[in-house]
């Protein structure tokens, strides 16, 4: 019967991609609020049967909780998003459970983070017929997102005249889909000692590496030759070979990808830098906008402005820091940050310096429920 609840957590990860909301996001279809219906259920059946005592993560996170909480409630100029609250209440109470499950259990962690890469290789195979087949899987009412042709601003790029879409597996973007599999391969590469069938892990690691490469993502490709490295300064340049064979053979279209002419990514990112440096004025440097509140300023912004923009335009800005900064206001921002660096320090997450690039371009990591989830739990399953 212990099980049980722990099956139930397992679930409520594996069926988080297909969820596609974000903190920013105050519109959810009929789908996404089931899924998270069924998350919270698998959530209260955990705490409701699962026998633990106090962890002192509860202390640990009672700060920065506390911070968030104060920030949205009392600081931020824009009235609380209860959405984005109840996103991140599942986020934590979902981290918990797994902190739970783990601590003081190494059969528990080891089996978990084979789960977790198992996911994210089951993932890739999704990512990677995507790609082959150029559209969707058929599966959207389960929470697939439609890819065909005729998709409205689905991540993609040319080779000449012909548009390739990028891979997305059950994400709501091929950004975070390679995001997510690049934390997998963190994972697997800490618990790679541990895992004796040598023919499962360089399985694992392919899979993972080709969902990345056809998921077209710059900062997670920037991510994996930091993690190939990693494995050459282990002496493990055989597993490689496959990975080195798959990116020769695409090396051409990634070189396509790079110097596509129809390609919006970098100009959407300065346009959306652009924007931030004017929505962000002294008042919401200091206070904040409020968790999940920074695309109300944004559209409110643009609206006023009268700038003509495309619904997707609407978007956080692809920097987690500033969007971190804008959000919570300078003093909370810094407070948080500080926890997480000395947590980084503590527990010598270093090899999570991969993510830099992600982080430093993108937002996916801090406003959409599977990534933030995949990075809180990978970090408590490699420490």
């Amino acid at each position: 019967m212990k099980k049980i609840p722990e099956l139930l957590i397992l679930f409520a990860l594996f069926v988080s991609p297909l969820l596609h909301n974000s903190l920013e996001n105050s519109f959810q279809t009929r789908r996404m609020w089931s899924w998270c219906l069924l998350i919270s259920l698998a959530i209260i059946v955990f705490f409701a049967t699962y026998p633990f005592r106090v962890q002192k993560i509860f202390l640990r996170l009672l700060v920065p909780i506390s911070l968030i909480l104060f920030s949205s409630f009392f600081l931020a100029i824009y009235p609380v998003n209860s959405l984005a609250l109840y996103f991140l209440a599942l986020i934590l109470f979902l981290s918990l459970a797994y902190t739970i499950v783990t601590t003081n259990n190494s059969k528990n962690s080891l089996i978990f983070s084979v789960m977790l890469v198992g996911f994210c290789a089951i993932y890739a195979q999704w990512g990677i017929a995507q790609f082959v087949i150029q559209h969707d899987l058929g599966m959207s009412k389960l929470g697939e997102s439609v890819l065909n042709q005729n998709t409205a601003g689905v991540a993609s790029f040319y080779v000449n005249s012909e548009k390739i879409i990028r891979a997305y597996g059950p994400f709501a973007h091929a950004n975070s889909f390679a995001g997510v599999l690049l934390v997998g391969m963190l994972v697997l590469y800490k618990r790679f000692n541990e895992l004796k069938n040598r023919l499962f892990t360089q399985s694992i690691l392919f899979l993972l590496s080709l969902g990345i490469i056809t998921s077209f993502s710059r900062t997670a490709l920037f991510g994996l030759v930091a993690i190939s490295i990693f494995y050459m300064f282990k002496k493990k340049q055989t597993l490689l070979i496959p990975i080195v064979i798959t990116a020769i053979i695409f090396a051409s279209l990634v070189f396509q990808r790079s110097v596509d002419t129809h390609g919006v990514a970098v100009y959407d990112r300065l346009q959306g830098f652009s924007w931030y440096t004017n929505v962000v004025d002294a008042k919401v440097l200091l206070r904040g906008t409020g968790v999940g509140n920074y695309t109300n300023a944004l559209k409110q912004y643009v609206d006023a402005s009268h700038i003509t923009y495309n619904p997707w335009d609407i978007a956080p800005v692809h920097c987690v820091p500033l969007l971190l900064l804008s959000e919570l206001g300078i003093i909370v921002c810094t407070i948080v940050i500080f926890f997480l660096a000395k947590y980084m320090y503590t527990h010598k997450l270093w090899m999570y310096l991969v993510l830099l690039p992600t982080l430093a371009f993108d937002h996916y990591f801090v406003t959409q429920l599977a990534p933030v989830l995949f990075l809180i739990i990978s970090t408590r399953l490699v420490v």
